[in-house]
């Protein structure tokens, strides 16, 4: 399960993995960052939730060996798990951009960094964000087509976001030859606003599809 803009900034963060972990989930997370509109206001921050026994893989040890070289966090908005099913494995993504794409925005450098790691991946792959950026806009940027991925959208819904006049900013992006086996829905009903969740299923079998697990 991918959850994006936490705005849980790193103690807070630690302390969420450490109660997750105790009730059974693993985790993989990204920090969010500062918002500067206060002292101790946030925003973003990802993360993705599996339960312990099922066979998942983080690339936490990619960040780790970029911070023991000095480097730049390689996971800047949006945090990847590689899921191990029968038929293969699958790398689920969740991303979050800010709302503000214009000068001084931080998203180029989230897209930059996305990019980076989907190209520097063999699996097939899903990108699910708050995008914060209409579909077609997301297109028209040059994004997908850069990365090798089509844009899918909730099959069942053209809002995401109900705040004004509601808007599609919630999505996937799925690598183009793995496109037609993802299936996207929109889950509405949610005990939080003003966005909707996304639900991604595999088009195939149990059979096919389930995901290993440790006994």
């Amino acid at each position: 399960m991918g959850i994006c803009e936490t705005h849980l900034m790193t103690d807070k963060q630690k302390k969420e993995t450490v109660d997750l972990d105790k009730d059974g989930w693993k985790t993989t997370a990204t920090t969010a960052l500062p918002s500067g509109c206060s002292v101790t206001g946030s925003c973003g921050g990802e993360m993705i939730v599996a339960r312990r026994h099922l066979e998942t893989t983080s690339f936490d040890h990619v960040r780790k060996a970029a911070h023991s070289k000095g480097s730049d966090d390689p996971f800047i908005g949006f945090v990847a798990t590689t899921i191990h099913a029968k038929a293969g494995n699958v790398i689920y993504v969740t991303a979050y951009m800010a709302p503000q794409w214009g000068k001084g925005s931080p998203n180029p450098k989230k897209l930059a960094s996305l990019a980076a790691f989907l190209k520097s991946v063999n699996d097939p792959w899903v990108v699910a964000a708050d995008w914060n950026l209409a579909p077609e806009l997301l297109n028209k940027s040059g994004f997908p087509n850069k990365v090798g991925g089509v844009v899918k959208t909730p099959r069942d819904a053209k809002v995401t976001c109900t705040k004004g006049q509601g808007t599609m900013l919630d999505y996937a992006l799925v690598r183009q030859d793995f496109a037609e086996q993802i299936l996207v829905d929109a889950e509405l009903k949610v005990p939080w606003k003003v966005h909707c969740a996304l639900l991604i299923t595999l088009k195939g079998s149990y059979d096919e599809w389930w995901v290993r697990s440790l006994v």
